[in-house]
């Protein structure tokens, strides 16, 4: 096998392997998520977050303050970006209705709607940093995934 088939088998080996630990992730958090029926509003996710911060072992009280403001922080910022993104909807269901349908104003709606819900997720990803830092465990994205071990493995093969 030449060095360019190597190369690409290793490349789908790796695919399977990610995709294969992805599906047991994913398996766990559905799991998880089902277990969460008490969660219906931002209210109830509100009272869990404080019933967490609260309960939460081995942090100190000024942890637990600082997570409280960070939540406060967080939850307003989200805030707006739910408001955008209802009244983006609320366009996009009267253009919908609209005598003259225009697909090419749809299509943006949907773009701008993304882009609030990817800004969105981007504001909850720094929250998540941001408590790894306060609790002293740094989040790192591409933790979980030993690339090292992967291509030591692969070698041995």
């Amino acid at each position: 096998m030449d060095k360019r088939n190597q190369w690409v088998m290793g490349l789908l080996t790796l695919a399977l392997v990610m995709s294969g630990c992805a599906h047991k992730t994913e398996i766990e958090i559905n799991r998880k998520v089902a277990e969460e029926t008490h969660i219906n509003t931002p209210a109830d996710l509100a009272r869990e977050s404080d019933f967490n911060i609260d309960n939460a072992t081995g942090i100190s009280d000024a942890q637990k303050a600082q997570l409280i403001v960070l939540r406060n922080q967080t939850r307003d910022k989200t805030e707006e970006q739910n408001k955008e993104i209802l009244r983006l909807k609320a366009v996009l269901g009267k253009e919908l209705l609209a005598e003259n349908y225009n697909q090419r104003e749809v299509n943006a709606l949907k773009r701008k709607i993304k882009k609030v819900s990817d800004k969105k997720l981007d504001i909850y990803m720094e929250a998540v940093k941001q408590t790894g830092d306060i609790i002293g465990r740094p989040y790192h994205p591409q933790a979980g995934f030993d690339q090292d071990r992967f291509l030591r493995d692969y070698e041995m093969r």
